[in-house]
């Protein structure tokens, strides 16, 4: 589902409300009113509300109580009487936006996972338990297109009932999307899910900023260049939905294999100004082509899949496969390897002790244990490595060397 990205009221905002699919989301930035009378007008549709916080946004630490008392230093700007006023009618809210880069160095990873570790937990420990803030979910991450969350948020998030959140703009020239860029750009969240999920975790998507944006060839966004610009779909709003079909034809194609996990994206952004953000600006009428658009779409998200099956009463057997990669492996090696084992839907890691653990365990007999060593081994060679895991994680496993 597409719904809209408001940074302010526009006119006639609220004209088809009704007419939007229930699941639609509505976004607000600072104006939890706006929310209130969307869900008001439609009580099926769905809220999220950012509040504007970026010089805020200051790292520089992993001490969780530092971090958790920033967490409440920033809810408290906005979670207040007012909010608290029309909570019941707020479905979600961000956190901090767009500060995860692959380019992070591992101090500022381990920083960022740490301040979501801590804004996460405080949502979920001190605001959740409150009972009109109990229903209201915490969207994490919020990261920018072409950049990827660390898996530890998927951990926060399913552990904590929390969103993950996305910005899969689509690079679009000349009405037409960039060849293949769907891996990298407005599908990345999709391999950064298959990535949580070898790892044990299922978790839902939000897309809190979503269309087409301009690039130059080969692959350069255009931060500035929406769907009003000449070069992507020079205001030709039939082209601009020409995007979004784009795109929810492989989103719903995904939620049918995976339960609806991919909730629904919003515009960016419905402001009725100019300025920086002026060729993104989406008001009317193109809000009534675009609702008219997504009310003949479908009938929305599929149902959630049945429950699994009652485990059996004696203990259960699985065989294991995992592709243990080495410290130094570059990018492009380590993806050519997760895309081999997703093929088979076999885990990936890095560290040796996780690779060949032997698990001692009453409610499953392992049956295999299969290691697939990459690239150099770990200790400098086979023998080194065979004699380690013999001594701490015997009996040995069935390993294969392959070369990088």
């Amino acid at each position: 589902m597409i719904g809209f990205h408001f940074q302010r009221p526009v006119n006639d905002w609220t004209r088809t409300l009704t007419r939007l699919p229930a699941g639609t989301w509505i976004k607000a930035v600072d104006n939890v009113q706006m929310l209130d009378e969307a869900k008001r007008i439609h009580p099926g549709l769905k809220t999220v509300l950012r509040h504007w916080y970026d010089p805020g946004q200051v790292f520089g630490t992993t001490d969780q109580a530092i971090l958790r008392q920033r967490a409440r230093d920033f809810f408290r700007t906005f979670v207040d009487g007012t909010f608290e006023q029309y909570a019941h009618n707020v479905d979600a809210i961000e956190e901090w936006n767009e500060y995860n880069a692959t380019s992070h160095t591992g101090q500022e990873l381990a920083e960022r996972i740490a301040w979501a570790d801590a804004v996460s937990w405080v949502w979920k420990n001190e605001y959740r338990t409150v009972p009109k803030l109990a229903h209201v979910r915490l969207v994490l991450g919020n990261v920018a297109v072409g950049n990827d969350l660390p898996w530890e948020y998927a951990r926060f998030a399913a552990e904590r009932d929390a969103i993950l959140g996305y910005h899969p703009y689509i690079p679009w020239r000349n009405k037409e999307p960039m060849v293949n860029e769907w891996q990298y750009y407005s599908g990345r969240w999709s391999y950064m899910d298959a990535a949580f999920r070898s790892r044990g975790y299922r978790c839902q998507w939000l897309f809190t900023e979503f269309g087409p944006v301009g690039y130059e060839p080969p692959a350069v966004l255009l931060p500035g260049d929406g769907w009003r610009h000449p070069a992507v779909c020079d205001t030709d709003v039939d082209n601009y939905l020409a995007s979004m079909r784009y795109w929810l034809e492989m989103v719903d194609t995904w939620n049918a294999q995976h339960g609806g996990r991919a909730l629904g994206a919003v515009l960016f952004s419905s402001h009725n100004a100019g300025g920086v953000w002026k060729h993104f600006d989406t008001r009317q009428p193109e809000i009534d082509a675009i609702t008219a658009f997504m009310e003949a779409w479908g009938p929305g998200l599929p149902p959630d899949p049945p429950l699994p099956p009652p485990p059996p009463s004696g203990p259960r057997e699985y065989q294991r496969t995992v592709h243990l990669l080495p410290q130094d492996i570059s990018l492009n090696d380590a993806e050519r390897v997760m895309g081999f084992a997703y093929s088979k839907r076999q885990s990936v890691t890095w560290s040796a002790d996780d690779a060949v653990i032997n698990p001692d365990t009453a409610q499953a007999i392992l049956t295999a244990r299969n290691v697939i060593v990459w690239g150099t081994p770990p200790g400098g060679n086979k023998a080194a490595f065979e004699a380690w895991v013999n001594q701490y994680y015997p009996p040995m496993p069935n390993i294969t060397y392959r070369a990088l």
